[in-house]
């Protein structure tokens, strides 16, 4: 674990990398330096390929304030002003990952300070996110707008990770549709991702009557492979499902992808870049996602007693603090992957890796039985 002085070291790192004019954030790095991407780069077709967009930016305002949870000086004008230049994403129509754009941004800053801007913004994005559900089927579109045929019947594993929000704005506001669509996105995903064994597709497609046409990846070395960080994405989704409906059905499809994860891959080391095919690179913030998901785990006893999170959070721990913790002269967690079939971000820290990696300090703050 980094001591306090080596947190304040890379809180430095986080506001060097934010330098100049806040109209972009670093979406990935490589080769020891952060790849930038415009704070209002929406997601869209290239041609064939489909360009995600920045959905990083939250995670850097998300850094800010998990720095400050645990010791640093607070840089709460800045996450403020990364999340008002973000705002103008919070009705964005073609992308799922508004969860990842707001949850750790607006969301958080109005659950610790309960000003109306924030609020405002987070209700915003949460009615996007949810204006993307799709009844015959029962899940959320993944990517491309609603009427777009070349993405239509999208759904992917991440979407479990961008429900938080979904979940916050229930809380919020009282409003059952969100929690509802939550839920029924959750079911999806264990019904039509979750594989029999507990492995995970990336991506499917359904046809218009909501059955899947086509299982897949868009990120793992193989359709029938299992990449490693939606594996991290399931069990950390399905972890914060049981946690925040109380359904143990999400407690039992969490332990069932963790448990094929812990089974096909030595937690003691940093994890593969895939869990079924040896690409001969790592993803270190797929470790860093899984390590926050059991943190969040021991808010329930007996749900951590079902994930066994009180011996694998430690050995998770130490492999991402000996292995990834400083690796590389940006970020935090280093000998992270990107996007390794676009060979993009190969071998360098992540945006996410961080946040969830900070997350989890926080979580496994003193205060916890975890040492």
């Amino acid at each position: 674990m980094p001591e306090r002085d080596e947190l304040i070291g890379f809180q430095q790192r986080v506001l060097d990398a934010l330098k100049g004019p806040l109209d972009k954030t670093p979406h990935f790095a490589e080769h020891g330096e952060w790849v930038d991407v415009r704070i209002d780069a929406y997601s869209g077709w290239a041609d064939d390929f489909y360009d995600h967009g920045n959905w990083t930016a939250g995670f850097w305002a998300g850094m800010l304030l998990e720095l400050e949870h645990l010791g640093a000086e607070s840089q709460r004008d800045l996450a403020e002003a990364i999340t008002r230049k973000l705002a103008a994403r919070a009705d964005d129509g073609g992308t799922h990952d508004l969860g990842f754009m707001f949850r750790p941004s607006a969301c958080a800053l109005f659950d610790e300070t309960g000003s109306s801007e924030w609020r405002d913004i987070g209700l915003r994005s949460a009615a996007a996110l949810a204006a993307r559900f799709r009844p015959a089927g029962g899940y959320l579109q993944a990517f491309g707008t609603l009427d777009d045929p070349r993405s239509m019947g999208t759904s992917t594993v991440d979407t479990m990770m961008n429900l938080p929000l979904l979940l916050w704005a229930w809380k919020v506001t009282g409003d059952d549709r969100y929690r509802d669509i939550a839920v029924s996105h959750a079911d999806a995903t264990a019904r039509d991702i979750v594989r029999p064994d507990g492995s995970t597709f990336h991506l499917i497609t359904h046809d218009t009557a909501g059955a899947v046409s086509w299982a897949g990846t868009y990120q793992g070395a193989a359709d029938a492979s299992c990449w490693t960080r939606g594996q991290a994405w399931a069990i950390h989704g399905f972890v914060t499902m049981a946690l925040e409906t109380g359904e143990q059905r999400f407690a039992d499809v969490a332990a069932k992808v963790l448990g094929y994860y812990v089974a096909h891959h030595d937690v003691t080391a940093l994890p593969p870049y895939d869990l079924l095919a040896d690409t001969g690179h790592v993803d270190a913030s797929a470790g860093a996602i899984v390590l926050s998901g059991l943190a969040e785990a021991l808010a329930d006893p007996a749900l951590a007693t079902q994930l066994d999170a009180e011996v694998r959070i430690p050995m998770i721990r130490r492999a991402l603090d000996e292995g990834a913790l400083f690796a590389d002269p940006v970020g935090l967690i280093g000998r992270s992957v990107y996007s390794l079939p676009h060979q993009l971000g190969v071998d360098g820290p992540l945006p996410y890796g961080d946040y969830y990696y900070l997350r989890a300090l926080r979580l496994l703050s003193p205060e916890t039985s975890i040492s």
